[in-house]
């Protein structure tokens, strides 16, 4: 495509880049970290306020490595000084871009970057975490001269689907081609405004046409659109008839249901009536037994009673026996003891009376031997010396 072609389109599209994305320039620092800090402070602010921003740093911190370290409720106020709106993002992204460039150094010395070339430098920050592809793309440009276009891959799609480029698979002839449109050209803001288009609409696959800040210059946002609004009414189609088709699933299941649950009822009473005419077969075979319990239970009753009774007889008569017994056996002791009481009496009695008799038997007995000893000792008395000699010769 020839720049005399793209030139009246090309020239309203800069300008809605312009008042979308206000407008870009490089910044004259040849440090990387302030190069870096611009990159991302342009996505909230213009060219002036983003270099106020780092000159405020410069002030507040020793270093970029303190900046790094600091809490992002330490770098609001930097901010908010400078009378800036929304401070907390642009905060955050700030720490966020310094933490991921350490990450990839462990340092904040940027002077490798001097010997790198394009496409090394690229490289190297689309490693950084945090980067979107248009800040990398502004870094990769800031070491360049004025005027470079260098390929990127959201740059060569947008510039493509807008008709300012042929489609090519060739980095270089992409490049060409876009050289081509005019050196007069802000070409800056057209790769930094057309990258910022593919990360936020411009979508490789599934494009947001209805959302595109550039729709009105894409020839295929009108198809993209239509697509999308029939895609839309189909899926919306789709919807209605599966809603549909649910719907009349629903009221099917819910017959199927009613007539599940009418056959479950019918089923129900019919297992409950042969229940109910079980039970009560049941319950009268029940109550014959019971009835049967209770018969033999009054006969058990009955013989237990008659039984108890036959033994409380027995039982009394025994006791009648054994207490006639034992008044039987109380009266023969009784007589025992009233018999050896008399006999223990009467040998009382008769040794009471052989005692009494002693006396005068011993007299008795003294009389009758009297004469005997009288005579012994009137013998004696006769005969006293031949004893006495006698007596001598039997020592």
């Amino acid at each position: 495509m020839t720049a005399t072609k793209a030139a009246p389109a090309l020239d309203e599209i800069l300008a809605t880049l312009q008042r979308a994305y206000r407008k870009p320039k490089i910044h004259e620092s040849t440090d990387a970290m302030e190069q870096l800090l611009y990159a991302v402070l342009m996505k909230w602010y213009p060219a002036a306020k983003c270099e106020a921003v780092i000159q405020a740093f410069r002030q507040e911190f020793v270093d970029w490595n303190e900046l790094r370290v600091s809490h992002v409720t330490e770098i609001e106020p930097v901010l908010q000084r400078l009378e800036l709106e929304d401070v907390h993002a642009p905060s955050q992204a700030v720490r966020d871009a310094l933490v991921g460039f350490h990450l990839q150094r462990n340092d904040l010395e940027p002077e490798f970057l001097n010997e790198m070339g394009a496409e090394e430098r690229e490289r190297f920050w689309s490693a950084v975490p945090t980067l979107d592809a248009s800040m990398i793309h502004y870094l990769t440009l800031s070491r360049e001269p004025v005027g470079t276009i260098a390929h990127q891959v959201d740059l060569a799609r947008v510039a493509q689907r807008l008709g300012l480029i042929g489609k090519s698979s060739s980095s270089k002839k992409t490049v060409k081609d876009l050289e081509d449109l005019g050196a007069e050209l802000d070409r800056l803001q057209l790769q930094l405004g057309l990258i910022r288009i593919g990360i936020e609409t411009c979508d490789a696959r599934n494009p947001a046409c209805d959302l595109c800040k550039l729709a009105s210059f894409c020839p295929m946002s009108e198809k993209v659109i239509a697509d999308k609004k029939q895609a839309e009414k189909k899926a919306a189609e789709q919807r209605a008839a599966e809603e549909r088709a649910a719907e009349a699933a629903r009221l099917a299941a819910e017959k199927a249901a009613v007539r599940e649950r009418e056959k479950a009822e019918k089923i129900a009473a019919k297992e409950a009536a042969i229940a109910a005419k079980e039970k009560a077969k049941a319950d009268a075979e029940h109550a014959k037994q019971e009835k049967l319990k209770a018969v033999e239970k009054a006969k058990a009753d009955k013989q237990a009673a008659e039984e108890k009774a036959k033994a409380a007889a027995e039982k009394k008569k025994a006791e009648a026996k054994a207490r006639e017994e034992k008044a039987k056996e109380a009266a023969a002791a009784k007589a025992a003891k009233k018999a050896a009481d008399k006999q223990a009496a009467e040998k009382r009695a008769a040794e009471k009376k052989a005692e009494a008799k002693k006396p005068a038997e011993k007299k008795a007995a003294e009389r009758k031997s009297a004469p005997a000893k009288a005579a012994k000792k009137t013998d004696a008395a006769k005969k006293p010396s031949g004893s006495k000699k006698s007596g001598s010769k039997k020592r």
